[in-house]
């Protein structure tokens, strides 16, 4: 298994996992209440967190080529869809914050961790799949050193 694949596959699992975890923290005097991703968009973004999870188990990639742009094309996509909440939920987080001691909100782990995988699937799409084609292009594309002639 390459590092492109890897990486995908390490993105993959924590864009599933990411969805079931909290999005948002809130307590209050009353207790203290959690939204899961799955309840709002991560539910999409756990859906593509599957099918790249299945699509990087199966695809091998070419060697010599880009693992897999399809999955970082899926990857921006869902870092826009979990940029766009984080910057929703940390401003009516901000918006909470300003009565203090009645609520204290936070952005919750999951929608970290969603960031963190899609970025982790972007990179690991556009790593180069090793192999014989590969070797040979780098090959001949780095410069011999100079040597050093005696006289």
């Amino acid at each position: 298994m390459h590092k492109g694949q890897q990486l995908t596959l390490l993105g993959a699992v924590g864009l599933v996992l990411g969805a079931l975890l909290p999005w948002v923290k809130a307590t209050t005097v009353l207790g203290s209440i959690s939204k899961a991703g799955y309840e709002g968009d991560g539910l999409m973004t756990g859906a593509i967190g599957l099918i790249l999870l299945i699509g990087a188990l199966l695809n091998k990639g070419k060697a010599g080529k880009r693992y897999s742009v399809a999955s970082s094309i899926f990857s921006v996509i869902v870092l826009f869809i979990a940029g766009f909440d984080y910057l929703n939920v940390a401003s009516a987080v901000g918006d909470i914050q300003d009565v203090p001691g009645v609520v204290d909100a936070s952005v919750g782990a999951g929608l970290y961790l969603t960031l963190l995988a899609a970025f982790l699937v972007l990179v690991g799409g556009w790593q180069r799949v090793p192999g014989p084609a590969a070797t040979a292009s780098d090959a001949a594309s780095v410069p011999e050193s100079p040597t050093s002639e005696s006289s």
